[in-house]
């Protein structure tokens, strides 16, 4: 802009703006950067928060953490929504239910199209799976996006989520998050 302000492109109405950024319906803040949902929900009632906002240098990765079991039509409709935003899905499965009983891994199969892994390949149930997907990246369903995907398996499960449901979920999120933090940001995207 000419009077050397920084306005987000997609809330600014670039026609209009001039020495001020001049938001689009549904944008808000200085730079026309915070969408309605998140102004109604925080910055319309907390004006010093507002202060706070700044523009980052760099734009952070968006990481979308998902735990998935046999919701292939929600998962392929999020991922779809959600092209050219996030920058890495996590998808983690596990092989057994959050009760405790085992069942098979349909996502894994489903992303890499296969009935079984090749066992010759394996020597444990992470390696498996990391194998597998490493040797068939780019081919099956989404294969598109299996780029931005990082595959995590929870072999086990604690027997303490078998008497406490809250446990379970609590455990299965931790796993989740702890793995996101060394395959995420440990590899470069």
């Amino acid at each position: 802009m000419p009077s050397g302000n920084r306005c987000f492109a997609d809330g600014t109405d670039l026609s209009s703006s001039g020495a001020k950024c001049e938001c689009l319906d549904g944008y808000f803040g200085l730079d026309c950067g915070i969408p309605a949902a998140v102004w109604h929900a925080h910055f319309a009632k907390h004006p010093r928060d507002r202060k706070k906002l700044r523009i980052r240098s760099n734009a952070r990765r968006l990481v979308h953490g998902v735990l998935v079991n046999h919701e292939f039509d929600f998962f392929e409709t999020r991922v779809r929504e959600l092209e050219g935003i996030v920058d890495a899905y996590i998808v983690q499965e596990s092989n057994f239910t959050t009760f405790g009983t085992t069942k098979e891994l349909h996502f894994l199969k489903v992303l890499t199209w296969l009935s079984s892994p090749p066992k010759s390949q394996c020597y444990n149930d992470v390696h498996c799976t990391r194998t597998i997907l490493q040797r068939f990246k780019g081919e099956g369903w989404l294969a598109d996006e299996q780029d931005k995907m990082v595959y995590i398996l929870l072999p086990f499960f604690k027997e303490k989520g078998k008497e406490n449901g809250w446990y379970a979920d609590a455990y299965i999120r931790m796993y989740l998050s702890k793995q996101v933090r060394k395959s995420v940001f440990h590899q470069s995207m």
